[in-house]
């Protein structure tokens, strides 16, 4: 349980921003236990500091500055932080604008921070371990229901149990609560998402979408990998549609930027198997 401290903070806008920098200034300084002390309760209750000490032990993090905080709901607010980065195992990701979730509650303001189970989903979608993703995802939507990535995996989760109809609510509702920097990965999804469905026009229609909005933002938020991953969504949607020139084109695209993509030798295998 998060203890909520000895002095009460105003639910002010200036107060919000206060406890927002002390956060990130504690994960800039790599301490776990002050990160966990001013999470919410319900963050609190699913995260440990060791699962956090975890999460961060290798990074390197740094932030920008603070924006004014924005209300979402009643003692609900968004702080925009700028050149929010991360650099990890050999990689490295800047939001150019990163929205911290806080909530005022035990009389002072409370950061709504998932990104570690939002790493814990992407495992368990790895690892075909759909139910638990799905019992992520909806932690994470509790903890902040802002949060785009809590609708997207949710999305993947469904996804993974053949309920598609609620997989494909989800991604609506992730493209509702995505900022223009998260858009290009739900518009990827839903590009994969239509190309299982056998709809290769709107499977190209998005993945093109998403390749422009991501456009300005590669390498710095989306990887070169991602963007030949989702070269090869576009390459495969084309070549369903009986379109083996444009195909050819966005295999030889995603092969430039990405060498020895995996997704761009499939797709490679499928046009010369096709020849």
């Amino acid at each position: 349980m998060v203890l909520s401290g000895c002095s009460a903070s105003p639910a002010t806008p200036d107060a919000a921003a206060a406890a927002a920098q002390k956060f990130l200034q504690a994960r800039v300084a790599g301490n776990a236990g002050a990160m966990y002390g001013l999470l919410t309760e319900a963050a609190g209750e699913a995260m440990t500091v060791t699962d956090i000490s975890r999460f961060i032990r290798y990074e390197t993090f740094s932030f920008g500055a603070l924006g004014a905080p924005v209300t979402v709901a009643e003692n609900w607010v968004q702080v925009p932080v700028s050149d929010y980065r991360i650099a990890s195992a050999g990689q490295e990701t800047t939001w150019p604008e990163f929205r911290l979730t806080m909530v005022y509650e035990g009389e002072r303001w409370r950061i709504g921070w998932t990104e570690p189970l939002v790493a814990q989903a992407r495992q368990a979608y790895v690892n075909s371990q759909f139910g638990e993703e799905l019992a992520l995802a909806r932690a994470i939507g509790q903890i902040d229901p802002y949060s785009y990535r809590s609708a997207l995996e949710r999305h993947f989760a469904f996804r993974g149990l053949k309920r598609l109809r609620e997989a494909e609510v989800e991604l609506l509702r992730a493209r509702e609560l995505a900022s223009r920097y998260e858009a290009p990965d739900v518009e990827d999804a839903f590009a994969r998402f239509k190309l299982s469905l056998n709809q290769p026009g709107d499977a190209a229609t998005l993945a093109r979408g998403a390749l422009e909005k991501a456009g300005p933002l590669v390498p710095g938020l989306y990887s070169h990998r991602w963007q030949a991953d989702t070269l090869a969504v576009l390459g495969r949607a084309l070549l369903a549609q009986g379109d083996r020139a444009g195909a050819e084109d966005a295999v030889k695209r995603a092969e430039a930027v990405d060498p020895g993509n995996g997704w761009a030798e499939v797709l490679r295998r499928s046009l010369l198997a096709g020849s």
